[in-house]
Formats: structure tokens, sequence, C-alpha cells
């Protein structure tokens, strides 16, 4: 039951990136319109939870602190994709992002949570890191992105580590036993510091002159809200998912059923997937057949 619940979250964050997506392309890329974004997300998710969990408005110290530090990386991590994506590659960007996301909670999992390390995780993660790096492959790059490159290393190992904390921060939480609140009640916390953090950036970024505004409020609020509801709703069956399925075999589902649901969608919106694509959705499915066995 649980694996299907992560596949269905899997199912939910291949579909973010429309919202996404929609949002950038009204709204550009810049520090403010990042944080209002994030802003927007968090204000969405919060409201989802209020409404749809009645222990949402449990409480701990640990909890509490655990999302403060979950949220200031979230921030953080907003702000580092600006700075990345206007000095090095997209591809690249997402390929370090995705195994960040894979390996730190993987690590984490087997070497501090005690859990087993057998042979079908290791292939299941050397499949799926082999499928990343065969589907950047087939990322073309433009004169653009390799103007922006240089030495952008260590932006991109910024991004390995601040999305592959998230899977991390998560398992410590879920992890905690008794000291730690409902996963509702967590993901509450983490967002409402969230929108804390974000309103004292966007006082900074006003006090230094820069507008607070949205050049197409109503597409940019729906998108937005459309974006916070649906991740925080996948990330909530992650969490609850963890009392009961090992992070080291939740975090590759996720990274590799991406790839796979990728593809999917590329077909789904009429665009022609290239083979290393098409390589790279079969390689990871074949590492996630592993965890069957």
């Amino acid at each position: 039951m649980y694996i299907a619940l992560i596949v269905f979250a899997t199912f939910l964050f291949s579909i973010q990136f429309v919202f996404n997506d929609v949002y950038q392309r009204g709204e550009g890329a810049n520090v403010v319109t990042a944080m209002l974004f994030s802003g927007l997300t968090g204000l969405a998710g919060c409201a989802m939870l209020v409404f749809t969990n009645a222990d949402a408005f449990q409480y701990s110290f640990f909890s509490m602190a655990l999302a403060f530090v979950s949220a200031a990386k979230n921030v953080l991590s907003a702000y580092l994709s600006i700075i990345v994506l206007s000095r090095a590659n997209l591809s690249v960007f997402s390929l370090y992002s995705m195994l960040g996301g894979m390996l730190l909670p993987f690590a984490y999992a087997i070497l501090f949570c005690g859990e087993p390390l057998t042979w079908q995780k290791c292939i299941c993660t050397l499949l799926i890191m082999a499928a990343l790096l065969i589907g950047l492959r087939g990322k073309e790059t433009t004169a653009e992105e390799k103007k922006k490159q240089g030495s952008p290393l260590p932006w991109y190992l910024g991004v390995f580590v601040m999305n592959g904390l998230s899977g991390v921060f998560s398992t410590i939480h879920q992890r905690a036993g008794d000291i730690a609140v409902s996963a509702s009640a967590y993901s509450l916390m983490e967002r409402g510091w969230g929108l804390l953090i974000v309103i004292v950036v966007l006082f900074i970024c006003r006090r230094m002159g820069q507008p607070i505004t949205l050049k197409r409020p109503a597409r940019s609020i729906g998108s937005s809200a459309g974006y916070g509801v649906i991740t925080t709703f996948a990330n909530l069956i992650l969490l609850i998912a963890l009392l009961h399925v090992d992070a080291s075999i939740q975090y590759p589902i996720v990274t590799g059923g991406v790839i796979v649901l990728s593809l999917m969608w590329d077909w789904i919106l009429g665009k022609k997937p290239n083979r290393y694509a098409v390589g790279a959705a079969a390689v990871s499915f074949g590492g996630l057949l592993f965890l069957t066995i």
C-alpha cells in the first residue's frame, strides 16, 4: 500500500513542473519573483493542510526547530537556484539536484538509521545514477548555456546538498518518535516558517527599492497555488510513508519514477523524446524492478 502511495507522490512530482513553468514564463527569474513564488506556494500549502488535516495543529519544540531549519534551507535553495541558473547549465543543474535528492537520504538512512544495505538497493541506485547520466547526454546545450558555465562546480554541489537535505530532514523527523508531531503538523510548521522568512526577505528587498509586484497576477497566483497544493500533498505522502518504508527504498523510487514519468509526459504533450531519454527511462525502470526482488 505504501509503495503505491510513494508512486502516486512521484506522479504528483512529475507534473509540478507545469505550474512552475507557467509562473516562470510569466514572471521571469529574480530574487523577488522567486520569493513571491515561495510565499504563494507556501500559503497555498498551509491552506490545504489547515482545511484537510484535523491533526495539523500539534506542537513540539523538536519539530518546530527542525521545521525552521528546513524552511530556511528551502528559501536558501530557491535563491541558490536563481544564482545557479544564471551561471550554469540547466541540464547539469537538474542532474545534481536529482542525484542529491536520492543519494543523501539514501546514505543517511544506511549510515545513521541502521537500514540494511542490500545488493538490490545498490544495483537500483547505480542504475538510476546511470539513467540520469544517460538522460544528460540527450540534453542539448545552447550557446547561451555554454557561456554561462565557467567553473560552476561549487554551485552544483550547493544544489546537490540543498536538495538532498530535504530527504534527510524528513527522515530525521519521522524517525524521532514521540518528540515529533504528525506529518501534517510538521508540514504546516515548515510552510509557516517559510512564509515568515519570505516576508522578511521581501521586506528587505522593498527597503532596497525593488518593486514587489507580479506581471500577471491571476495566472501567477493560480500556478503558484497549484504548485503549492501538489508539492505539499506529495511531500505529506512521503512523510507518512517514511514511517513504514525505508528511506533507502523510498527516495530511489521517487528519483527513478520521475525519470520514467517525465518520458510519459513528453509523449502525452506531443514532444518526441530522443533515444537518450528513452534509454534513461528504460534503465531507470530496470533499476526500480530490482527493488521488487
